[in-house]
C-alpha cells in the first residue's frame, strides 16, 4: 500500500499523511457499517486500524513510523449511523482523526 511513497522519496524523505483511523479491531464492527456508501464516503468505513497502519509503513520499509491520535468521535455524531447496534460498535471501536508520520531511511 505505502510501497510507491517509500520508491519515489529519497533517502531521508519524509511522508505525512491525516486520515480517519480505527482505535480497536475493525472485525469487530457489523457487516452493515463497513458496507455503507455514506460511512465509506464519511472515511469511517474504510479506515485502517492504527496497528494496521503502522505495520503497513514498516512493512514497505519506513521508520520512525508515528500515529498520533488527534481527535476521537462521538459515535453520536458519525452521518449515517442511526442504528443502536452500529453506535454501540462504533463506542467499543472508536474512530480516530490521526496524523501519520513515517520517514525513508538514510541508506
Amino acid at each position: 500500500m505505502f510501497d510507491e511513497a517509500y520508491r519515489v522519496l529519497k533517502p531521508r524523505g519524509r511522508v505525512a499523511i491525516s486520515d480517519v483511523v480505527f482505535l480497536g479491531d475493525k472485525a469487530k464492527l457489523p457487516p452493515g457499517i463497513a458496507r455503507s456508501v455514506e460511512l465509506w464516503s464519511g472515511c469511517i468505513s474504510g479506515a485502517l486500524e492504527k496497528a494496521q497502519y503502522e505495520a503497513l509503513l514498516k512493512e514497505a520499509g519506513f521508520e520512525e513510523v508515528s500515529v498520533e491520535i488527534t481527535h476521537t468521535y462521538d459515535p453520536q455524531v458519525v452521518t449515517g449511523l442511526e442504528s443502536l447496534e452500529g453506535l454501540e460498535a462504533l463506542r467499543e471501536v472508536p474512530a480516530a482523526s490521526a496524523f501519520i508520520w513515517a520517514q525513508k531511511p538514510a541508506r
